[in-house]
């Protein structure tokens, strides 16, 4: 059986859903300038875009204009919208805002740029991968599903290899977390028509009924996605695949790649062992958790898989919603003792000491015969209960998550130590607080967190940036015995008159004077390959390129004048810390300026402090991390 006429298998383009046509260059939301379709499904279409306030690139997910018009469904999506924001993971795609005008509407994501593990399985000459070029991808996944489950209390219910992005740094990301089955959902109830949410090769049996979202939904996709990897199909892909996902039996990896042709490295027992206990078709036999997954594959043993029954999934963290699900569950039974206690008040005979009715202690029995006994003759019937004085609002809190790449950093608020990352904080208070996190051998990152009583502000990922290595010393003599010791030689400090001090300042000035021409090269030529650029993580020189020439299309005539301040620190002769002060001014495009119209704002002006962490590469200077303290008058 070959691949050659059967590419990887996308979201189908639904008759469902009907879209909006746009056109590149297009402005959109009085924010974006939408660049060119990433890729479109029936229920959403994406595009890159520029955010022109931000000066960053995002993903635009629009959806179906049908949606568009149904007011209680964009306002669903705005709340999912609203909790899927709280997500900060370094392996799940950022949700960043929901978007709305008169004829669309578009929930704004982070650009990863790199393809999804559906075309790179796709690439491979077996059209499938072995274990060891996915073990790392899948001990990602398991990590962020752990999270999303345990800490968000968040289910995917669409995991498939087309939704799992691998960016050009090698990382995987989950795509469309939190969004995905509301979208099928609204879909679903507006259109009138049976859409599941998910993707049915990918489904559990639950899911495809149409069971309330578990836990162990994603847990059976994660299995069924470790199957297509290494086989280059998922579980079921022919015939009746809805009744196959409730009946038949997945015969093993090992069997599938015999079948289709697939020849390679022997899939070992333990993989063969995680998936078939990820899609066992009862929820009670799959793993536990994602965390359980990660710990077989790191352990390279199964010892469920083979007859040991598996932990119940009650035994798992409770989630956010478990809490509020068992909120609800107490509130009804509440209510119901309230109700039996007001009939039995209302049908009680006059004189208090003969006994009630029948019917009277029916109600009361059924209420509340676990704890209360049906009055009596001999029982006087209970007072009426006085209602408690309401007391004040607790302060307003909310949790902080703070994640950090690479994870294991010291987590400090307001100067106290709260442990290391990832790391939820909880009941902290509304206000301003001064996150700053510590990890040997790379730069300290401290920033204001602006806690708000929503819960929506949220620090992003906090990408660490690797401090230089020092230079290697030179190789020590052998001691010679009654010799005083010759201590070991550090990397001399970069003295003010050197020249390397004048290269240094040379940076500066190529610096300021790239940030006024209309080049974006003479700007990036000043990079390393990967920049920490300002507050967006690592960056690669092609992303500051397409940055630089957004910010150029946005503001014209930027001029810098009277470069003071300049502090240069050199822990050794290979890496440098530059902070200076400038002058700017520049003219502010409309929204008309990309059309060639004549107007535009009046001229804007203001200082700047930036800040360069520099690192000498190849005999060159080059920007390895930015900052940028920019105030407007």
């Amino acid at each position: 059986m070959d691949d050659a006429i059967n590419p990887p298998t996308e979201e189908p383009r639904a008759t469902t859903g009907t879209f909006r046509a746009f056109s590149p260059e297009q402005r959109l939301f009085n924010r974006y300038l939408i660049r060119q379709e990433l890729g479109r499904g029936g229920r959403g279409v994406v595009w890159l875009a520029q955010d022109m306030r931000l000066f960053c690139f995002v993903a635009l997910k629009f959806l179906a204009d049908e949606l568009v018009r149904e007011p209680e469904a964009l306002q669903e999506l705005r709340h999912e919208t609203l909790v899927s924001r709280k997500i900060t993971h370094p392996h799940i795609m950022r949700i960043y805002d929901f978007e709305q005008d008169d004829s669309a509407a578009a929930i704004s994501m982070e650009y990863v740029e790199g393809e999804t593990l559906s075309q790179l399985r796709y690439k491979r000459e077996r059209h499938c991968f072995d274990v060891e070029d996915i073990r790392t991808w899948m001990l990602q996944l398991a990590e962020a599903l752990y999270y999303a489950h345990s800490i968000a209390g968040i289910v995917h219910r669409d995991l498939k290899p087309s939704n799992l992005m691998i960016g050009t740094d090698g990382r995987l990301k989950i795509t469309d977390f939190g969004i995905a089955s509301v979208i099928a959902d609204s879909m679903s109830r507006v259109t009138r028509t049976q859409i599941v949410s998910g993707t049915l090769p990918y489904m559990s049996p639950q899911q495809a009924l149409g069971d309330l979202p578990r836990e162990s939904d994603d847990i059976y996709s994660f299995g069924a996605v470790i199957y297509e990897l290494l086989t280059s199909r998922p579980p079921f892909f022919r015939g009746n695949v809805a009744a196959q996902i409730h009946t038949a039996q997945v015969p093993s990896m090992t069997q599938r790649r015999k079948e289709l042709g697939r020849e390679g490295p022997p899939i070992p027992q333990v993989w063969e062992d995680i998936v078939s206990s990820c899609l066992a078709k009862s929820p009670s036999d799959r793993p536990a958790s994602a965390k359980v997954i990660a710990e077989w594959i790191e352990k390279g043993s199964c010892p469920g898989a083979a007859g040991t029954p598996q932990p119940p999934l009650e035994s798992a963290p409770p989630t956010i919603r478990d809490f509020q699900k068992n909120a609800r569950l107490a509130l009804a039974a509440a209510a119901l003792i309230v109700v039996g206690l007001v009939v039995w008040m209302i049908n009680k005979p006059a004189d208090h000491r003969s006994g009630p009715t029948a019917a009277t202690a029916s109600v009361v029995t059924t209420s509340t015969q676990a704890t209360t006994p049906a009055p009596s003759a001999a029982t006087p019937p209970p007072a009426t209960p006085v209602p408690e004085v309401a007391k004040a609002d607790p302060p307003k809190t909310t949790p902080i998550i703070v994640n950090t790449m690479p994870s294991g950093a010291d987590v400090f608020l307001n100067g106290d130590g709260k442990g290391k990352s990832p790391l939820q904080l909880e009941n902290v208070g509304v206000g301003n607080w001064r996150l700053k996190v510590e990890r040997e051998g790379y730069e300290t990152a401290e920033f204001i967190v602006d806690v708000r009583e929503d819960g929506t502000t949220q620090p992003p990922l906090i990408e660490l940036v690797r401090k230089p290595a020092p230079s290697t010393p030179a190789p020590v003599p052998k001691a010679v015995i009654g010799a005083t010791p010759t201590p070991t030689p550090t990397p001399p400090a970069i003295s003010a008159n050197s020249p390397e001090t004048a290269a240094i300042m040379g940076v500066v000035n190529g610096y300021t004077h790239a940030l006024e021409t209309g080049n974006a090269n003479d700007y990036v030529s000043l990079c390393a390959p990967r920049v920490g650029y300002f507050n967006e993580g690592q960056k690669t020189r092609e992303y500051i390129h397409r940055s630089r020439e957004m910010f150029m299309t946005h503001w014209s005539n930027y001029q810098v004048r009277n470069l003071r301040g300049v502090n240069i620190e050199t822990p050794d002769a290979v890496s440098a810390h530059v902070t200076f002060t400038y002058e700017w001014s520049a003219i502010s495009l409309d929204g008309h300026a990309s059309k060639r119209r004549s107007t535009t704002s009046a001229p804007k002006w203001g200082t700047v402090t930036d800040t360069l962490g520099l690192q000498k590469i190849d005999g060159r200077w080059l920007i390895i991390k930015m900052w940028q303290d920019k105030k407007e008058r």
